[in-house]
Order: C-alpha cells, then structure tokens, then sequence
C-alpha cells in the first residue's frame, strides 16, 4: 500500500468496514495495519454505530418509497372524486415509485446478507484446522453424507 497518511488510513478503514461490511481482519490485511489496530479504530470512531444506522437507511428505504407511493395515490383519488383533471405526470410519479419498492427491497436484502458476514473467532479456525491435520475433517465428512 502506498505510504498514506494516518488520517486518510482510517478514512479508508472506516469506508471499508461501514460501506464495504468487510471484516477487520480483512481491513487489517488490506491496509498493512495490525487488526488489534483496526479493532481500536472501529471503538474509537463507533464504526459499529454507524454501520447500523447505514443498515437502518436501506431498511427504509423501501418503507419510506411505499409512503411517497401511497400519498400519490391519495392525492390522484381525492382529485378523481373531486372531478379533477389528473396530469400524466403525476400517474408516471405513482408508476415510478411503485417500481422502485421491489428494487430498494433487493439492495436492503444484498446489504444485510452483507452485514451477517462476522469474523470468525481464532479459536474456531485453530479447531478446524486441527481437525483437518488429525484428518477428522468436518466439511469432508459432510460432503459424504
């Protein structure tokens, strides 16, 4: 990694961790930085608050176009009761929104698969491969089931 400053490293392990959902060791891997480093980071500049409230948008997202949707569509049936003229705009508007719902469904489904993404503590990977040297390996003994 080119020689950066301090600042713009945790800049760019703080986009990593909250934008990207990578984990710190692989943070840690891709900057050159120590992971018990990039675990501070993440402590001192409450990475993990605001990898949520990101999450939490995108949860929206979808709630807030069906809201939108739904005034729209108010407004178009109290015009309509009203003998109103309805412009064409205002149904594409109706249109837009509604096709947008299942798309914003899609991208909060993609970033909380993301988000489920943990670290695996060392003692569970010191565990597998120990099994695998003693040759009881689990992924091989459930691939012959």
């Amino acid at each position: 990694m080119p020689n950066i400053s301090s600042s713009a490293l945790v800049e760019l392990a703080e986009k990593l961790y909250i934008y990207e959902n990578r984990t710190c060791v692989e943070i840690a891997k891709k900057t050159n930085k120590n992971r018990r480093t990039i675990e501070t980071w993440k402590k001192k500049y409450n990475w993990e608050e605001k990898r949520a409230e990101l999450l939490n948008s995108r949860r929206a997202l979808p709630q807030k176009l069906m809201e939108h949707y739904n005034i729209v569509m108010d407004s178009i049936g109290k015009d309509l009761r009203e003998g109103k003229e309805i412009a064409a705009s205002r149904y594409r508007l109706a249109a837009m929104l509604f096709e947008q719902i299942p798309k914003a469904e899609e991208v909060e489904k993609a970033a909380s698969a993301k988000t489920e993404k943990k670290e695996i503590p060392i003692n569970e990977i010191a565990q597998a491969f120990l099994a695998i040297l003693s040759g009881n390996n689990p992924k091989q003994a459930d691939d012959e089931k």
